[in-house]
């Protein structure tokens, strides 16, 4: 993976990151009211749609990936040779 791939990617999912407290672990309702200007959501629930309501989708790229169990919700298994393209959005 390209180095710019892999620092664009990970910028976004940690602009996504919400605090997990022990409430939230425990499937407590979230406070999501730091969200509200989120701009990619991707909660690999079996895709790779932003539920961030500003459509930056993910795709696969050549690979394999598969949803697994995280500590809270889900997380992507990659090959090691695959990352999650998110496109050219000015929002990113």
């Amino acid at each position: 993976m390209n180095r710019k791939k892999l620092i664009a990617f990970s910028l976004s999912l940690a602009m996504t990151v919400v605090p997990v407290t022990p409430a939230a672990a425990a499937g407590a309702e979230q406070n999501t009211e730091g969200l509200q200007n989120a701009v990619l959501d991707l909660g690999f629930e079996n895709s790779l749609e932003d539920s961030s309501g500003k459509g930056n989708n993910g795709t696969l790229s050549s690979g394999e990936a598969e949803y697994v169990d995280g500590v809270v919700g889900k997380g992507l298994k990659m090959n090691g040779s695959s990352y999650v393209n998110l496109g050219n959005s000015t929002d990113l």
